[in-house]
């Protein structure tokens, strides 16, 4: 029959050692004062040299190991107590990282989050910027199309004038052609006119010729 008592109840891993409890017929268990704290090691002494004598009562043996074992047993159920408490510890501790982890991933995710959106808003700005810039190049697209509508109507009109003031100086330079014409025409009708007068003398000269010489041609025959 063994008896096991913990040598270290405080730490985790409780080490055990087991003591041999002496048969009831043992001369050593009555060498044994009673209560005394060494009494375990007279026992185990006392088997080592061999010694005999008269036992105790068994059932007092069992007590007084009862009693014993009380502290033992209270200190291996604190220490039972303070295992599942260290390892709850170990636990939440894991927990607690795992919260620290995930708390410090939100705060990435937010950083995140508000850095999208803070491009996002950016990005919003640069296309309300670029397009109004291409409102406004549309808008000055437009004024120059006008404005080339514009220069080409005035190239037209001028090509126009220009056209017409050719025909104008073509339409002179016929007015002189014409003009030369009318002077030799007017010249020609002078030169007819004295031609006409001259024609006009030259009939009255013969006319009066005629006469004269009809009046001679009567004086004669007379």
């Amino acid at each position: 029959m063994q008896a096991t008592f913990t040598l270290a109840p405080t730490q985790r891993n409780a080490s055990t050692v087991n003591i041999p409890v002496l048969p009831a017929n043992s001369d050593v268990q009555k060498s044994a004062p009673a209560g005394s704290g060494t009494g375990t090691a007279t026992l185990i002494s006392a088997m080592a040299l061999g010694q005999s004598g008269p036992t105790p009562a068994v059932p007092e043996l069992e007590t007084q190991q009862n009693e014993r074992g009380a502290p033992v047993r209270c200190a291996q159920e604190q220490s039972t107590k303070l295992s599942a408490v260290q390892a709850q510890l170990g636990v939440q501790g894991t927990e607690l990282a795992e919260l620290e982890s995930l708390r410090k991933e939100v705060a990435r995710l937010q950083e995140l989050s508000e850095d999208g959106a803070e491009k996002i808003s950016s990005l919003l700005r640069a296309q309300k910027a670029m397009a109004e810039g291409v409102r406004v190049r549309d808008e000055q697209i437009e004024a120059l199309n006008k404005e080339v509508a514009r220069l080409r109507a005035r190239v037209q009109d001028s090509e126009v004038r220009a056209e017409g003031a050719d025909a104008l100086r073509r339409d002179l330079a016929a007015l002189e052609a014409l003009r030369g014409v009318a002077a030799e025409f007017a010249s020609s009708r002078a030169l007819v006119q004295q031609l006409r007068v001259e024609t006009t003398t030259l009939i009255r000269q013969r006319d009066t010729a005629i006469s004269e010489l009809s009046k001679a041609w009567e004086d004669n025959d007379k």
